[in-house]
């Protein structure tokens, strides 16, 4: 006989399990168990009328790979962006931005990318600030 344990704070379906006949369990504290009805899956809602409805489609990724988040540049911003961050000041040869580099550098370094972390915020703001992404840019490449 299967049945279904269902978390009674928000009535989803954590986990279908079988019985033998006359087998006695309790569920844990907060959990409640019920005969396995149609639509009645691992992760599924239950309504008020006792009917079940499938949860609704997880969020997009807040992270990213590094690949992933390239990816969401046109290639005439990857272009402006790169000529942006890896300028260099002539009389010293050194870079004009280093802070921009070493973003980019833990960027590579970490292999992904937090599209909602307060330090992307603040480098995709100094790309639109040097002109290399548009604002409206920065909100639609940081949109998970």
């Amino acid at each position: 006989m299967k049945k279904a344990i269902i978390r009674s704070s928000d009535n989803v379906v954590v986990n279908i399990i079988e019985f033998d006949p006359g087998s006695v369990w309790s569920p844990p504290p907060g959990h409640e168990t019920i005969d396995v009805i149609a639509n009645c899956r691992m992760g599924a809602v239950r309504a008020v009328d006792g009917t079940f409805a499938p949860m609704p489609p997880s969020p997009p990724p807040r992270v990213v790979d590094y690949e992933a988040f390239q990816d969401r540049f046109a290639a005439a911003e990857l272009v402006a962006v790169t000529e942006f961050v890896d300028e260099i000041t002539v009389v010293t040869g050194k870079p004009k931005r280093p802070a921009l580099k070493q973003a980019v550098a833990r960027i590579w370094a970490r292999g992904t990318v937090d599209l909602l972390s307060a330090r992307m915020g603040t480098f995709m703001d100094a790309l639109v600030t040097g002109d290399a992404i548009t604002a409206a840019r920065k909100t639609e490449i940081l949109t998970p």
